[in-house]
Parts: C-alpha cells; structure tokens; sequence
C-alpha cells in the first residue's frame, strides 16, 4: 500500500517591484514618464496602487535613483510601498 501525503495550501507572500529608474530621454515630455499625470494620479502612483490592490501582494518596491527625491514624497505614506 502507498501512503498519500496531504499538503495543505498556504497562501504565499508575493512582492511587487516597479522599475522607476529612467530619465525620461526618449518619453520626451516636461517630466520622466512615471510622473506624467493620467487624471489625478501619476503613471508611478497607478501602477504601485494596481499592485496594492492585489490582496497577495504584501508589499511593492519602487527601484529609483538614488537622487530621485519626488518618488520619495510620493510614497512617504503608505507603509506597503518602499523606494
């Protein structure tokens, strides 16, 4: 006779990482693309708060420039979210 194994399923911890690290050469706008406004939100803020949306996701990375300051403000509130 075999034994079976039971497994139970355990609901992992994911992460979100957004790569935020461009200048905005070819966007060519006023501002690099992630801080182009779409209505009240900046392209950075939408596609962090998609990610925060996801009950799985317990936490989302921004990757910056280590001068990039307005990234920082940006998030200085939520703990989820970390530049």
């Amino acid at each position: 006779m075999s034994s079976a194994k039971t497994v139970k399923a355990t609901t992992a911890n994911y992460y979100g990482l957004v790569p935020s690290g461009g200048v905005g050469t070819r966007f060519g706008g006023p501002v690099p693309k992630q801080y182009a406004r779409l209505g009240d939100s900046t392209l950075l803020e939408m596609a962090v708060n998609a990610l925060l949306e996801e009950p799985r996701i317990k936490r989302v990375f921004v990757a910056v420039s280590s001068e990039d300051d307005l990234a920082h403000s940006l998030f200085a509130t939520p703990p989820a979210c970390r530049c």
